[in-house]
């Protein structure tokens, strides 16, 4: 990974995936392939469906907005 390197994030770039959420790329970049970071938006009263993905270990961080 490149040292001090900052991503920039396009709000316009967020996309709806048929998982049922929006998505948002925060970080996905070829300067560190090991690391990928979104933001993922569920619809008041929306939810998701499973996904399992070989090879990937996945952490989410849960926010309640207004």
């Amino acid at each position: 990974m490149e040292e001090g390197f900052v991503e920039r994030t396009d709000p316009a770039k967020e996309y709806f995936f048929e998982e049922g959420c929006h998505i948002l790329e925060l970080s996905n970049s070829d300067r560190d392939p090991g690391d990928s970071v979104a933001r993922a938006r569920v619809p008041v009263a929306g939810v998701t469906r499973w996904h399992c993905l070989e090879g990937i270990t996945e952490r989410y961080i849960l926010l309640e907005g207004a």
